[in-house]
């Protein structure tokens, strides 16, 4: 009988945190194939629904509900349109930021914001429309006094790291997370000051019992299968 240890041991996620410096920052952007660059505003509020509709829900980045919570705490949505219809937005983030994916908080300077929640649909990607619009938006940044923009992009995303290092993002740390049954580790080589993780480096889920009993059970089961069999008498069945 033996107990699948590594099973249960294995990394959660990795995601690299990215800085561009709005220094860096080239006003000349181009605005190509019909694109207007704007930022959201209530009267897009039924482009942007039919937009989400569209995004399969598990790719879904939030919800039409989330938009009025994040205006509200000072987030700002930039998005790309064309033909009446919204094609790509992205989301910066003000003062403060939630990363639920990390239980995790994010409290910025009045010099910083965050980059995240960047999507452009299928049928325009790899014309550099998200590019484009992140200079429009870093661009009004810059203006108002900002100096640098922060970032995070899981490793696996290969496409996004691309296209923001050809931005001008560089990797400056990351932030790691491994299972050990349901008990999660946090890690992250970023200064202490930069990321608040709640309830501690260690977090105990709920679904630690859960998890355990089902392991247990299984071994269970397994041992029993392994015991001789025994005879069993001829049973009458009548209807």
């Amino acid at each position: 009988m033996k107990f699948d240890l590594m099973g249960c041991v294995y990394s959660k996620s990795v995601y690299n945190f990215i800085e561009f410096d709005l220094k860096d920052l080239k006003t000349d952007w181009e605005n190509q194939h019909s694109i207007i660059f704007d930022i959201y505003n209530n009267k897009d509020f039924d482009l942007l629904n039919d937009t989400l509709k569209s995004i399969e829900e598990k790719e879904r980045p939030f919800t039409i509900d989330d938009v009025a919570k994040r205006l509200d705490i000072g987030h700002k949505l930039f998005i790309a349109k064309k033909n009446e219809k919204i094609i790509g937005f992205f989301w910066v983030a003000i003062n403060y930021i939630e990363i639920p994916f990390f239980h995790a908080s994010m409290y910025l300077s009045k010099e910083d914001v965050v980059d995240y929640n960047s999507y452009i649909v299928e049928e325009q990607r790899g014309k550099n429309i998200n590019s484009g619009l992140k200079a429009y938006a870093f661009h009004d940044f810059k203006q108002k006094g900002y100096t640098r923009v922060f970032g995070l992009i899981k490793t696996t995303n290969k496409s996004s790291i691309r296209a923001n290092k050809h931005f001008g993002f560089r990797t400056i740390g990351q932030i790691r997370t491994k299972i050990i049954l349901t008990l999660e580790f946090r890690c992250t080589d970023l200064p202490k000051d930069m990321i608040v993780f709640h309830g501690g480096i260690l977090r105990l889920w709920k679904g630690l019992f859960r998890k355990v009993k089902g392991k247990l059970f299984s071994l269970k089961i397994t041992a029993s299968l392994k015991k001789k069999p025994t005879r069993l008498g001829t049973t009458n069945i009548s209807s």
